[in-house]
């Protein structure tokens, strides 16, 4: 996916500032770090930051279920309003 994603940028079928943003399967079996992460916002070769500080792209971790799709201004927003009211002492998830 990243793969296609760098080559539409390459074509011009996405801009070069495009983000990506965290989704998560939500269920029974989601890791808490990720449910945090879910809605998270970055640029296509940015990775995700976990509430720890590491910095991950979905699939990294064993048995990870979560997944990257192509973010919208309005999904940044979103994100920014979350980590406000959810991690108010945590900088880096809203870097």
């Amino acid at each position: 996916q990243n793969e296609a994603w760098q080559q539409a940028v390459d074509g011009n079928w996405l801009p070069p500032d495009q983000q990506r943003v965290w989704m998560v399967v939500n269920d029974q079996f989601l890791r808490d770090e990720h449910r945090a992460m879910a809605g998270q916002v970055r640029g296509l070769k940015e990775k995700f930051v976990m509430p720890g500080g590491a910095r991950i792209n979905p699939g990294e971790q064993p048995n990870c279920r979560c997944s990257a799709a192509l973010a919208y201004s309005s999904d940044a927003d979103k994100y920014k309003r979350k980590v406000k009211l959810d991690f108010p002492d945590n900088p880096e998830l809203s870097a």
